[in-house]
């Protein structure tokens, strides 16, 4: 091994593993191998060909020579000449040409942004110059997702379309908990306005003439395909591939909650009401990863299998998430847990003063940062009867040195372990884990290189050794997101374990 990066999580060593682009005729013939270098290319969006075919557009990351963890946007004629469209100044993603094919529309950010920024919708000249920003003002972030847990749909779509006369691109932002397609003018006075939007999820898939196709789902509904005119009139849903199945089920009730943190911070959340059972419900809080991500109005199996098993579904977009500005989503920086510790208890506490939580049947559960917060909790307070962190991050240091990511989250931290060492130990979980009481069932992907088993492992050990409750499922061969997009026996697993931790303790 002599990268500086040289594995990645869900493709194990990159000198096995790196992508390189090649074009072969398509009347059949030899494939040409176009970027022969290794480096990853064409990961985060598929290659584009410009309009006229003299070039294609794609990402590349993890340059054998650097810890860069994000997209360099870069194009490549097809005499194999590169060139470099965005890396220096930053990073580029979900990218393509405007229809004459003399400008570049991106997605990014510029070097030097805090890290946790909103991503911004960006223009630049086909032959290089200064990227200019059209979504200047937007506070939303660009290109934004929300975490669930369904099967992936049009993954490989670059995320906006741009219409035919180029004046126009149709884009996802994340607005707080929901998905909506804006139109950003890609020429003249700095424009754009929401044409589809609505409480639920919904990502552009095409562009035709005056109608724009894309996906949309909720809280309690899949992901179904619509279709509306450019200015957001005359909406028509053109497929229902779930409504046998939903019709048999008794959907949750979706309570939207904004609540005051500790310090008078405004915090958005969703309480999702059993079909059965009156409140106050036992209650599970769970946590989104990230942490620069966020939940919302969006699909989820774990959220509906637990609302349909009689429990309370407690979500909240704590300070760190992305939708709601750049001030919330990096306020954490340096303090990781303390401010989304406060949030969630907050959220909690609202939760229970409304009526709708009972307090003495409470448990906590995330996937990655959520897990993070999940072992952080257990270890400032008694209050949960269940926890089940997955896949967490539990020790900074060890996670420094065995992360395929860590040195991407060095300002989150505020430096390396040498230069802040008791920054490293105050945002570790297992720093407190010997004051933990909760019953806790750690849950580990065996493949997982974002956060590796020895993270869970060590938070085992300290509960054991301490003579709390604890227990730990290992998923084999499964990577850090296994229990979502992995194979079908790893999801299963992975519902009936939390289910029945939650049933034994809560």
């Amino acid at each position: 091994m002599t990268r500086h990066i040289y594995r990645l999580d869900g493709l194990g060593y990159l000198d096995q593993g790196v992508h390189d682009l090649f074009i072969v005729p398509a009347s059949g013939g030899e494939p040409r191998n176009l970027t022969r270098d290794r480096n990853h290319n064409c990961r985060y969006v598929a290659p584009v060909w410009s309009p006229d075919s003299q070039e294609i557009l794609f990402t590349a990351t993890f340059f054998p020579d650097s810890y860069r963890f994000f997209p360099a946007l870069r194009a490549v004629t097809l005499d194999g000449t590169l060139r470099d469209v965005v890396k220096e100044w930053g990073y580029g993603h979900s990218a393509g040409y405007t229809p004459d094919g003399r400008r570049i529309v991106f997605v990014g950010n510029r070097q030097g942004v805090p890290f946790g920024a909103q991503n911004h919708l960006w223009v630049i000249d086909r032959q290089g110059g200064e990227p200019e920003c059209r979504t200047t003002g937007l506070r939303y972030n660009v290109h934004g997702a929300l975490q669930g847990d369904m099967p992936i749909v049009a993954r490989d779509q670059p995320g906006f379309e741009i219409s035919r006369d180029g004046q126009n691109a149709y884009v996802r932002v994340q607005d707080g908990g929901t998905l909506q397609i804006y139109r950003v003018a890609l020429t003249g006075a700095i424009s754009y306005e929401p044409v589809v939007a609505g409480q639920r999820a919904c990502y552009p898939l095409g562009l035709h003439d005056d109608r724009v196709l894309f996906s949309a789902n909720s809280l309690n509904a899949p992901v179904d395909l619509f279709m509306a005119d450019v200015h957001g009139g005359n909406e028509r849903q053109l497929t229902c591939l779930n409504a046998e199945v939903l019709a048999e089920l008794s959907l949750p009730q979706i309570e939207p909650l904004v609540f005051t943190s500790s310090d008078g911070t405004s915090v958005e959340g969703w309480l999702m009401k059993p079909p059965v059972g009156r409140p106050p419900y036992p209650t599970i809080l769970y946590i989104h990863g990230g942490p620069h991500h966020g939940y919302g109005n969006t699909f989820s199996c774990d959220f509906q299998m637990l609302a349909g098993s009689g429990y309370a579904v407690l979500l909240i977009n704590y300070r760190g998430s992305t939708g709601y500005g750049d001030a919330f989503s990096t306020m954490i920086d340096g303090r990781l847990g303390e401010i989304e510790y406060a949030d969630l208890m907050a959220g909690v506490d609202h939760a229970i003063d409304r009526g709708l939580a009972d307090p003495d049947r409470l448990g906590v559960c995330g996937l990655s940062y959520g897990g993070f917060l999940t072992c952080w909790i257990v270890g400032h307070t008694e209050r949960f009867k269940a926890a089940v962190p997955e896949n967490p991050v539990t020790n900074r240091q060890s996670w420094y040195g065995a992360s395929d990511m860590a040195l991407s989250h060095l300002e989150s931290v505020g430096g390396h372990p040498h230069e802040v060492p008791e920054a490293y130990w105050r945002c570790s979980p297992v720093s407190y884990a010997h004051r933990c009481t909760t019953p806790t069932l750690l849950i580990q992907g065996e493949h997982d290189l974002r956060c590796p088993p020895e993270q869970s492992e060590q938070f085992y050990t300290v509960l054991k050794a301490n003579g709390c409750v604890v227990e730990m499922l290992r998923l084999p061969e499964s990577p850090h997101m296994g229990s979502v997009s992995g194979p079908l026996p790893i999801r299963r697993a992975q519902n009936e374990a939390l289910l029945d931790w939650m049933n034994r303790h809560v």
